[in-house]
């Protein structure tokens, strides 16, 4: 049973940015306006997945898989939301927590066969340290070629 499962740890960091343009608000005697900011963040995911493989043929297998790890998310940059209400500045703080981590399970499957197509499915649930729990799936087809 061992020869057929494989453990794989890894280590992701990545930087995620967004640009959210700026608005002002009309049809009101007091106009809101917002600047335009961007949000910036770091992730780092630590992880160890042990998966089994089923061959059935020397080209068509099943993989089966469990995985298990830990994540953390830190805001950088301006946090502040940079208004204007009646011809005076007005900034907001973003909310919530400028760092969170959290910790991961999650569950996969992925069918090949001989032709180089396969089908797979994956679930995850996620725990963060502030109140925020995720559930996410994925599947799809991949070909080969």
């Amino acid at each position: 049973m061992w020869a057929d499962t494989t453990l794989t740890p890894s280590f992701k960091l990545r930087y995620v940015a967004g640009s959210l343009g700026g608005y002002t608000e009309s049809g009101s005697t007091a106009n809101l306006t917002v600047a335009s900011r961007t949000i910036q963040d770091f992730e780092q995911r630590g992880e160890l997945k042990l998966t089994h493989t089923t061959a059935f043929s020397p080209k068509d297998a099943l993989l089966t898989s469990v995985n298990a790890g830990v994540l953390g998310i830190e805001r950088v940059g301006d946090t502040s939301i940079n208004t204007v209400l009646l011809g005076q500045g007005l900034p907001f703080a973003t909310p919530g927590k400028s760092s969170v981590a959290g910790a991961f399970a999650g569950l996969g499957m992925e069918w090949r066969t001989r032709s180089g197509v396969s089908v797979f499915g994956a679930a995850e649930y996620i725990a963060m340290t502030d109140q925020a729990n995720l559930v996410t799936a994925r599947g799809g087809i991949k070909v080969g070629f």
